[in-house]
């Protein structure tokens, strides 16, 4: 099962976080995640990272912040 999580989540270009977080949003170079982490010491434990983008800043990060606050407030209306 755990397997399969890590398949969806994190198996390569087609992978739910690595078309997020590099394709849709651009705002990573890479996005990846392994289990299990560390080692089969905690065979339920994912690991997850990115590497970021060098042109996406921390202002990039609170602009991106603030209009996702706005958007979730309009849905809330």
């Amino acid at each position: 099962m755990f397997d399969a999580i890590q398949d969806i989540m994190s198996n390569g270009r087609v992978a739910r976080l690595y078309r997020s977080l590099v394709r849709d949003q651009q705002i990573a170079a890479d996005a990846e995640g392994f289990s299990p982490f560390p080692g089969d010491k905690y065979p339920s434990l994912f690991s997850f990272y990115a590497v970021r983008c060098l042109a996406y800043t921390g202002a990039d990060a609170r602009r991106d912040s603030q209009r996702d606050r706005q958007a979730e407030g309009d849905r809330c209306n």
